[in-house]
């Protein structure tokens, strides 16, 4: 935001310099957009809920954020709904998504695309201050333009001593600057050439970076707002069956019945296998594999062992963990051991 606002402010001189600003000016509402709708779609409780990364950079983030940071990073920001589905179903190959991951992944990717449109945001600002230096420093060589070259080399050697390094977007503007007025540069592009030969490189060389720099951030500023745009579109919940392990083995189901059931029908079975999983601790595949299972050993539909007679039979199978069956279990061991002492003290 801070940098948006520096990019508004200076909206006239920096336009002409950095096309990606004028994707991000025109556009800006829709990110506004965005990071309200962020805000108010998940709550912190069910963030703090999702798997988190245990080492590396990102370590105490979020795995599904990683992922979506992984997408943007490996298409520059611009990928279509097929990209997605391949890219997620290839790193399920390796690890399986929950269900809550899998619904939050929207959201982590446009946070990824929001986070990488406020890095291309931090070197266009950087960019810009650099190349005010070197406005400033040519407005100075402007002053004198009657000089010498000889004097104009003290000038700058005065102005430059302090850099340690030239960067690319101050040498490409004063050497743009310097030759539009019609000074003498040839002194200055060998001093500025000899001062590069310490970085590796040349008057050219810079030259060149700049302009390809400028067309990577205006592309990838492009790319991230325009997939801001596509992910709004996607019709998630068909998405997210494609890519659910779940949903692929409910559809195993002996009776048919779930697969011609609705979407929001289905939806409750798997929240039901979601609790049942959180409950004793088990992964939702497991969950859902003796769930097929019970249900092929007694031919009968899902939902019977889910809601229905049947239940018990699948909490043996699962070894349920429930507070409920703890506390039925505790009960029946006291129980146990009360008659037991009873009848040891009843004499013979």
């Amino acid at each position: 935001m801070r940098n948006w606002k520096h990019l508004n402010e200076n909206s006239g001189e920096i336009l002409r310099a950095t096309p990606a600003s004028e994707w991000l000016l025109d556009n800006f509402y829709i990110v506004e957009e965005q990071v309200k709708e962020i805000t108010q779609s998940i709550s912190k409780k069910y963030f703090n809920q999702l798997p988190r990364l245990k080492s590396g950079r990102l370590r105490g983030y979020p795995r599904v954020y990683a992922i979506a940071l992984e997408l943007i990073s490996h298409t520059d920001g611009r990928f279509d709904e097929k990209l997605l589905v391949n890219f997620v179903t290839a790193y399920q190959n390796h690890a399986l998504l929950s269900s809550g991951e899998l619904w939050v992944l929207p959201i982590m990717i446009r946070i990824a695309l929001i986070e990488n449109i406020r890095r291309i945001c931090d070197k266009i600002v950087v960019s810009h201050q650099q190349r005010s230096k070197a406005d400033r420093l040519a407005d100075i060589l402007l002053a004198y333009k009657d000089k010498n070259p000889e004097e104009y080399l003290e000038i700058i050697k005065d102005q430059m001593e302090q850099m340690e390094i030239i960067d690319a977007s101050f040498g490409e503007h004063l050497l743009r600057r310097l030759k539009k007025y019609s000074i003498e540069t040839s002194i200055i592009i060998k001093y500025i050439d000899d001062r590069l030969a310490e970085q590796n490189t040349n008057s050219e060389g810079i030259t060149g970076l700049e302009h390809k720099e400028q067309a990577m951030r205006q592309v990838s500023m492009g790319n991230s707002i325009t997939s801001i745009k596509l992910i709004s579109t996607l019709e998630w919940a068909v998405i997210f069956e494609k890519l659910s392990k779940i949903e692929q083995i409910m559809r195993l189901d002996p009776s048919g019945v779930y697969a011609k059931m609705d979407f929001q029908s289905r939806d409750y079975y798997r929240h039901e296998i979601e609790k049942l999983a959180k409950q004793n601790k088990q992964s939702e595949i497991s969950i859902a594999k003796k769930l097929i299972e019970a249900a092929e050993e007694q031919n009968q539909h899902v939902g019977y062992f889910l809601f229905c007679g049947e239940k018990e039979l699948l909490n043996k199978k699962i070894g349920d963990k429930s507070p409920k069956k703890k506390l039925y279990t505790i009960f029946v061991y006291i129980t146990s051991i009360c008659i037991i002492t009873v009848l040891l003290l009843i004499p013979l």
